[in-house]
């Protein structure tokens, strides 16, 4: 688990109805492709959170690849 590294977006697309999947790069874990899960959601429009090249803090978990967004 790793809680609110320093990361950019380098690359996003959609995945399944309401996911997104992200490449992410971090100082500290170098790229890492992650899913956010009802980010695409039309109840919850957090797709804008997701923006290119922006500085986010970003929490995620898992093993193997491909991890989850947390926060």
């Amino acid at each position: 688990k790793v809680d609110l590294t320093p990361a950019y977006i380098l690359h996003h697309r959609p995945y399944r109805e309401t996911s997104l999947l992200l490449d992410v790069f971090s100082q500290d874990h170098g790229r890492v492709s992650l899913i956010a899960k009802g980010v695409r959601n039309k109840k919850r429009n957090q797709q804008g959170l997701f923006q290119l090249y922006q500085p986010l803090l970003l929490s995620w978990f898992g093993y193997g690849e491909l991890h989850t967004v947390n926060a």
